[in-house]
């Protein structure tokens, strides 16, 4: 190797060190400069972390009552942003609060919350055939009793608390004459009916008969199941394959009302 190309190499090794010395210091800058990003961040955070939890640990107030709207919320204490339960007229209802200053619409009604301080619904059948008019039909078998509010021996479904509540009967029925009945009964009065009618005799037949109703009970209300029937021999067919049921359960709670 000659002199000359010697000399050429070591410019050439110099010039890259001078290149490398030129980006070691630019990325030294742009470090410094993301350190200075890093940090700043980190202080602003902080400072949000301890508005956060000033605001969480803020004392709330008893206003000497529950809350019925955002206005109540924020006299309590509360100053987040969000979905809130409070009380309604009759139910539970959700809404959306908006804290923030300078808001139009500080308040969203959103619905009702499904809340009910305990479950009421019912399965009950019978297992033999019934037959007798007026009275109400009891039952002999309890598939679900939750809230104990039916009574097997009488057949009487008393509503524990207010609310809108669902029942629904259906049976078979053995005519042997031209009619039969059956009845919903609430607190003594009919209030809905189903029945079956064979105008051309001889008549000796089964057939089945359902009955619905969606009901608004007050605590205490009472309600049964009746037949009636022309002839001397018609009744509610039943055995072991339990042909009779009658189910019910609540399906809102006017849970404002035991508040």
């Amino acid at each position: 190797m000659t002199a000359r190309n010697v000399s050429t190499e070591l410019k050439t090794i110099s010039n890259d060190l001078k290149t490398a010395k030129t980006t070691l210091a630019s990325t030294r800058t742009e470090l410094n400069s993301t350190k200075s990003v890093v940090a700043d961040l980190t202080t602003k955070l902080n400072a949000r972390t301890s508005e956060m939890v000033d605001i969480q640990t803020s004392e709330i107030v008893d206003i000497g009552k529950m809350p019925t709207s955002c206005a109540d919320l924020e006299g309590m204490g509360h100053k987040l942003s969000g979905f809130f339960s409070v009380k309604g007229k009759k139910m539970m209802e959700m809404i959306y609060c908006n804290f923030n200053a300078n808001q139009n619409e500080k308040e969203k009604w959103i619905g009702y919350v499904d809340v009910k301080s305990a479950p009421v619904n019912f399965h009950v059948m019978r297992n033999s055939l019934f037959s007798t008019e007026f009275k109400p039909i009891p039952f002999d078998l309890v598939q679900l009793n939750e809230g104990n509010a039916m009574k097997l021996a009488s057949g009487i479904f008393t509503a524990p608390r207010p609310g809108t509540y669902f029942f629904s009967f259906a049976a078979v029925a053995r005519l042997s004459d031209s009619a039969f009945h059956s009845y919903l009964n609430l607190n003594g009065n009919r209030i809905g009916s189903s029945f079956v009618l064979e105008e051309s005799g001889p008549v000796s037949q089964y057939n089945p008969l359902t009955l619905q109703s969606t009901l608004n009970l007050k605590t205490g209300d009472q309600l049964w199941l009746t037949i009636v029937y022309s002839g001397k021999s018609s009744y509610l067919h039943d055995n072991e394959y339990h042909h009779t049921h009658f189910t019910g359960f609540m399906l809102d709670e006017e849970i404002v009302a035991s508040l």
